[in-house]
């Protein structure tokens, strides 16, 4: 891998800056890449528009924003909409198909019933997670360990949230295998 450009996009309130962090801090610190993330969110956050870029390198990275992503991961109808039709020959285009109807792209596209399966693992509010996984599995741009061990850092102290997050961890890793 020389370089992935990642958005994770949808709205206020999803887990999405969250989930950049923990992918950033799993890339950099336990896989030993280079990683660098900005986000962008609507001045209400919740239920408005929100985006976190993330760039993984084995090499420097010199510019933060995702200019040309590989990869997209819409939780949201709204957000899938912004990108579909911009999308690269070639590109991932991940969206929880529970919310979002998909359109013609360029990218290959994933549509998994993320909320069936946060709902799966006794974690309704694990949608990002299980969008994290599947991503992860999709792509390998980081260990699904290192992702799961920086889940449970930044989640210490509360073990049935770190629970409830490994297990819709796995069930998005594993939807994310059965599409590759």
């Amino acid at each position: 891998m020389k370089k992935c450009e990642i958005i994770f996009s949808g709205v206020g309130g999803q887990g999405l800056l969250i989930d950049g962090n923990v992918l950033g801090e799993a890339a950099s610190i336990v896989d030993k890449k280079q990683a660098v993330m900005t986000c962008a969110y609507g001045d209400e956050t919740r239920g408005a528009f929100t985006k976190a870029d993330i760039i993984i390198s084995d090499e420097y990275i010199d510019f933060p924003e995702a200019l040309s992503p590989d990869v997209i991961v819409s939780l949201a109808q709204v957000a899938y909409d912004r990108y579909v039709d911009k999308m690269k020959e070639g590109s991932i285009l991940l969206y929880n198909a529970n919310q979002v109807k998909e359109a013609p792209s360029k990218a290959k596209q994933y549509g998994i019933m993320m909320e069936d399966l946060a709902n799966e693992a006794n974690n309704p509010q694990g949608l990002n997670v299980v969008a994290l996984g599947a991503m992860v599995a999709l792509t390998g741009v980081a260990s699904p360990e290192g992702v799961k061990k920086m889940l449970a850092k930044r989640f210490a102290g509360k073990a049935k949230v770190v629970e409830g997050n490994e297990k819709a961890f796995n069930l998005g890793y594993e939807a994310g295998l059965k599409l590759k």
